[in-house]
């Protein structure tokens, strides 16, 4: 594998019983880019990023996945998060009687000398994390008592909080307003040029010529080509 890209997934196939969902898919994708997946809805497009994110592990497809010229073959998400993957779902996924700060600290409380949950030291950063984000978040706040739009933003500051090499979004701004999603696309090519890179799946073709550096283009489970930004509107695929 070049040096050059930090993920690459080669001759992903995935299989529901006897329904193929993917098949023989390849991506490569360059550190620091964002990397655009786009597909009519049932393309297969979420599918490939939860195999990538661990929700399908290693041994449930076939083919293989490389990050930073390794293999990568994660038995859950936790394998995958621990490799540098986060992945924000589209179908928001939180624990509503939890606080806020509970919630992006979920998978690893702060503790105090102790060996109490450090609540203080938790909603300080989250504080310092939502203020890079540009997030203006109680993070005593139960989430459950959030709206659906303010929940999707935690959930992409959680994923910041990660320090991930890869950030994987799936519809992002599909439940929020558009100052929202100014403000998120903002954020991403901040973390773009600190040498992030990104996945995002979406149906907005303008977010999509304003972030893709590249775009791989899945139908009914395989890709039919993926385009440098330059060649996007070239090919005909977008206005």
């Amino acid at each position: 594998m070049a040096e050059e890209y930090i993920l690459e997934m080669r001759k992903i196939t995935k299989r529901f019983g006897n329904v193929t969902a993917l098949e023989d898919m390849d991506i490569r994708v360059k550190k620091g880019e964002l990397h655009a997946i786009c597909g009519e809805n049932g393309a297969g497009k979420s599918t490939l990023m939860k195999i990538l994110h661990g929700y399908h592990p290693y041994g449930s497809y076939e083919g293989e996945i490389y990050l930073d010229g390794k293999p990568l073959r994660s038995a859950d998400t936790a394998d995958s998060q621990r490799a540098g993957i986060a992945m924000v779902y589209q179908e928001i996924n939180c624990l509503g009687t939890l606080t806020v700060s509970e919630n992006i600290y979920s998978s690893k409380m702060l503790y105090n000398r102790f060996g109490l949950v450090d609540y203080r030291a938790m909603h300080r950063a989250c504080s310092r994390i939502f203020e890079s984000v540009g997030l203006d978040i109680n993070p005593r706040e139960r989430m459950g008592r959030l709206g659906a739009s303010q929940q999707q933003l935690v959930l992409f500051a959680k994923a910041v909080k990660e320090n991930a090499k890869i950030i994987i979004l799936d519809e992002p701004t599909s439940s929020i307003t558009k100052a929202e999603a100014n403000n998120m696309m903002r954020v991403i090519q901040k973390l773009k040029g600190e040498g992030i890179t990104f996945l995002y799946i979406s149906h907005k073709l303008d977010e999509i010529m304003e972030l893709a550096d590249s775009c791989t283009i899945i139908r009914d489970g395989r890709s039919i080509g993926c385009l440098r930004r330059e060649n996007l509107r070239s090919a005909g695929l977008f206005p």
